[in-house]
């Protein structure tokens, strides 16, 4: 989720988006420089030169505090000559402690990086003194120091020492008290690497024993983690089961502000309402109670699986060789259970309640098609929609003028795409370039009729009747060939137009995956694209090979040795394109890598290393390289 915030059109980090109005950490000492990266604003004496690793010190914050704390945090890291940072601004704060972001970073408002353990535990006590009162959302990753409920700290990496895995993602590494690199883990708990000691622990708490409780129920299982808080069963004491949804303090914030906590007893409250005039219309709520410092929202456990999980289970269409009796049969179940959706979706307006939020995770159906509503922190009063909250495909792309101007077409728009899913789920697709919808139609025709009542219910939301530029199915079906293509090579003019070379990340827009390993392989990279192109029989672009090289031969220390995510894979595309010197560069370090010493995989490990070996004897017919892949 988090990589699509950041553009409307294609995956991007998180942390590249501006991040508005800046907090202002105000006057520095002199000397001291400022460094703007990303999500963060960075603070430090000029010329300081920090261990390699040691204890980092966190400081979380509610949003309406966040600019008086880094007042109170940097005025102190000025005094003490701690180097810091500190989320950029309110955008950036929203972002980390969005429902969907990382537990692992969430709750790290500021950073501190004291040079020795002793400035440390002054930082420490300095800040649990002068924050004393004030409150922040638990740091997964830390321990909270003394009795403040806002200054945390973990050992970890200072600098950046990373090393690569057989997937090719970067980990952060240190080192171990024998000198051998160690992982820097950063769970979501508390971690000490091996050979050290908190030294700022005055005494450990009992272990707990027996089963897990929480006021009267009995844990059972996690159902989902998120950042504003988990949902798990649990067992009352009459021995039922109940579903129980967490809301942690000052976390999970939705754009208008609004922690989960704030929201959960809104939700507490929203469903009293609900089950007071129309029982069974929403999860019977049970109770609101608050252990901790957190918020729990008990209800009836609603049995079923989520209407996706339904549909994939159900839907011959996902499958190979689907059979059209049985297609028939699937599509009279899908128009059952979205008549049951759309009638209890009429109460609910009757009510004077919408929905907004109407997603395949929210829809429960049971083992005998019987439909439920689940999770109703979206649901607002029909006269008064303050906040949009919504899943992409199934949230209406105008949601605020919508909701100013008739509330109750979100909900439409909501069971439309429900209905689109229970077809086929295409909703991307669909909503760039209505018209593929015609193509879906006569691809399913073509195994079974579509009901026309679930085929109007699923297209209802997609103006069809614009010129396209799509061929028309009957086009396709006279010249498949022809038809093809001509989807090559709008295809290949496409990826041309869409080359950056001298963007300071990537080459070519690539997804989550490209992002998270290395945005210049084959699988999810710049080598990917250019061997597709090369195979279509165009002339790549000299700037682009040329990054490629460049950028692969930089990296190759420090990038996996496979054919998917690491060099060899690009090294066999650089060859093809005439790069052969770079190739063999990058084929030496990939064959010399340890990786393949611990890993099999194709993707990053020793399998895909022999084969872009084998590939490259084949390329040039050198011995050397058959005797490598040996």
């Amino acid at each position: 989720m988090s990589f699509l915030i950041a553009d409307q059109d294609y995956y991007e980090p998180w942390d590249t988006v501006d991040p508005g109005p800046r907090y202002d950490a105000g006057l520095m000492p002199a000397g001291w420089t400022r460094l703007d990266s990303g999500a963060w604003t960075h603070w430090g004496p000029a010329g300081l030169v920090l261990p390699d690793q040691g204890w980092k010190l966190h400081v979380s914050s509610s949003l309406p505090n966040a600019q008086s704390v880094l007042t109170v945090v940097s005025t102190a890291c000025a005094e003490l000559g701690v180097p810091f940072k500190h989320l950029a601004g309110r955008h950036m704060f929203l972002l980390a402690h969005d429902k969907h972001a990382n537990r692992v970073q969430s709750g790290k408002f500021c950073t501190l990086y004291p040079p020795t353990d002793q400035c440390a535990l002054r930082t420490l006590r300095r800040l649990e003194e002068e924050l004393s009162g004030i409150s922040g959302p638990f740091v997964l990753t830390d321990r909270r120091f003394g009795v403040s409920e806002c200054v945390s700290y973990r050992y970890g990496a200072f600098r950046g020492r990373i090393r690569v895995d057989a997937e090719g993602h970067q980990v952060h590494t240190m080192v171990g008290p024998d000198g051998r690199e160690i992982d820097d883990e950063r769970r979501p708990a508390f971690h000490l690497p091996p050979g050290v000691i908190d030294p700022f622990r005055q005494r450990a708490p009992d272990a707990a024993t027996g089963p897990v409780t929480l006021n009267d129920y009995t844990f059972e299982a996690v159902l989902r983690h998120s950042n504003a808080g988990g949902a798990y069963r649990f067992r009352s004491a009459d021995g039922s089961q109940v579903f129980v949804k967490e809301a942690k303090a000052h976390n999970g914030y939705t754009a208008d502000g609004a922690d989960a906590k704030t929201r959960l007893t809104a939700e507490y409250l929203t469903l009293r309402a609900i089950h007071g005039r129309e029982a069974g219309l929403c999860p019977r709520p049970v109770e609101l109670f608050h252990h901790w410092e957190h918020s729990y929202l008990v209800t009836e456990l609603v049995p079923g699986v989520p209407l996706y999980r339904w549909m994939v289970t159900n839907n011959p269409a996902v499958h190979i060789g689907p059979d059209a009796t049985a297609l028939a049969e699937y599509h009279r179940r899908a128009l059952a259970v979205l008549d049951q959706l759309d009638a209890q979706l009429h109460r609910l307006h009757e009510l004077g309640y919408v929905f907004v939020d109407l997603s395949p995770t929210n829809v429960l159906v049971d083992d005998d098609d019987r439909v439920r509503l689940i999770d109703f922190e979206a649901v607002q009063p029909i006269k008064d929609v303050r906040r949009i909250m919504g899943t992409p495909g199934y949230l209406h792309p105008d949601p605020l003028s919508v909701a100013k101007r008739d509330p109750v077409e979100l909900d439409r728009f909501g069971l439309a795409a429900l209905a689109l899913l229970l077809v086929f789920p295409v909703h991307e697709v669909a909503e760039r370039h209505p018209r593929v919808l015609d193509h879906l139609h006569a691809n399913l025709t073509e195994i079974a009729p579509v009901a026309p009542r679930l085929w109007q219910w699923a297209t209802r939301c997609h103006d069809r009747a614009e010129d396209s530029p799509l061929p028309t199915p009957q086009a396709v079906r006279e010249d498949t060939v022809a038809a093809l293509r001509r989807l090559a090579d709008r295809t290949a003019d496409t990826l041309e137009a869409m080359g950056q070379p001298d963007h300071p990340v990537r080459v070519y827009p690539t997804n989550p995956l490209g992002h998270q390993t290395d945005t210049r392989a084959v699988a999810a990279g710049t080598a990917g694209v250019l061997y597709a192109l090369h195979r279509a029989g165009r002339v790549c672009d000299p700037a682009v090979v040329r990054r490629l090289r460049d950028d692969a031969l930089a990296a190759a220390p420090t990038s996996a040795p496979g054919l998917l995510y690491g060099s060899a894979g690009i090294a066999c595309v650089l060859a093809e394109l005439g790069e052969s010197d770079a190739a063999e560069t990058l084929l030496a370090a990939a064959a010399a890598h340890p990786l393949n010493g611990t890993s099999a995989t194709l993707g990053g490990g020793a399998a895909g290393t022999a084969l872009g070996l084998l590939v490259h004897h084949r390329h040039t017919g050198e011995q050397r390289w058959l005797d490598l892949a040996h």
